[in-house]
């Protein structure tokens, strides 16, 4: 078994739909009340594949169901991405999105990858926030797919998310040859930064195949009986805070490519229940032994982390 082994071969080979192009019953903002064929008719330009373009914001982005840190998080990238073209709605296959992008109550099904973000045109801004998103029932005729991913041709990108939510319906794990799916595909990119990410029902590959140079997740939920919920290819820093990691059954929680050097801060996380990684869920390709740093204080009051992440009073 291979498990190095790079998964991006054929991954073009699936009907793709341009993140302008709306198959769904919103086009571009909720706030427009009107169905996806109707407002296209009225813009039959939509339908030609063009560029998408920004639309008027709300004064904030609001985030269902949010926690105050995760209010903040959207109200960083309110700040922050003031200028990016926002994407909404219901889609069916996959979103092809053009960084810089934000995409806001995007629900994606029945794609082998969901969102596909690249950064290929004129001027270069490798920068993609995804809010209120939703990826389920995903599908693929191949051994590939994954609920969002990043591409080697596009390197530098940065995904900000919040409040998203991964639940693929993948056929449960059996081998590379056969169920090489996984729920985030980070290939070249250089830091995904995630408040309120939840892969739930994990049954396949690795619910985040972690190639990012540096990853910060707040409020990660991993649960299900999948073969490995973490791959770190990269040494980072990487930072899990309120993370909470449980594998059904026996078996590997983090996979390393290069233990020894390979950082991961842990704060107020729990791993099947337990405050540490035990030793026996570690798996590493090269090496013994990573540098897993269990911090008494939280990294964010501390500054150490992206200022996308904020700490609330607690009442």
């Amino acid at each position: 078994m291979n498990s190095g082994k790079d998964k991006v071969a054929g991954d073009d080979d699936q009907k793709q739909i341009p993140a302008n192009r709306c198959k769904g019953r919103f086009c571009a903002r909720q706030e427009f009340w009107v169905v996806c064929f109707s407002f296209a008719l009225s813009l039959p330009f939509l339908w030609f594949g063009l560029p998408a373009q920004g639309q008027e914001r709300d004064s904030e982005l609001p985030v269902v169901g949010a926690t105050c840190e995760d209010s903040l998080a959207a109200g960083w990238i309110q700040k922050n991405l003031a200028e990016v073209p926002i994407l909404s709605g219901e889609f069916e296959g996959r979103v092809e999105v053009e960084a810089p992008m934000v995409l806001d109550g995007v629900m994606v099904s029945e794609a082998r990858y969901a969102l596909s973000v690249r950064d290929q045109k004129l001027p270069f801004d490798p920068r993609a926030a995804l809010l209120n998103v939703h990826v389920s029932d995903l599908r693929s005729k191949t051994k590939f797919g994954g609920g969002i991913k990043t591409h080697k041709a596009s390197p530098n990108m940065e995904l900000f998310l919040v409040n998203v939510t991964i639940d693929p319906n993948w056929p449960h794990w059996i081998s590379y040859a056969n169920t090489n799916y996984d729920g985030l595909v980070l290939d070249g990119a250089e830091a995904i930064y995630a408040q309120n990410l939840t892969i739930m029902n994990w049954n396949a590959d690795a619910a985040i195949d972690n190639k990012a140079r540096m990853s910060q997740l707040v409020d990660l939920t991993i649960s299900g009986p999948g073969y490995r919920p973490i791959r770190y290819w990269r040494p980072g820093p990487h930072y899990l805070v309120n993370a909470s990691i449980r594998r059904e059954g026996e078996g590997i929680l983090f996979w390393f490519k290069e233990c020894e050097g390979t950082t991961v801060f842990v704060h107020n996380s729990v791993f099947n229940g337990e405050p540490q990684v035990p030793n026996d869920m570690i798996d590493c390709e090269q090496g013994s032994s990573p540098n897993i740093v269990y911090l008494p204080e939280d990294p964010r009051i501390k500054g150490e982390m992206h200022p996308m992440f904020q700490v609330c009073a607690k009442e």
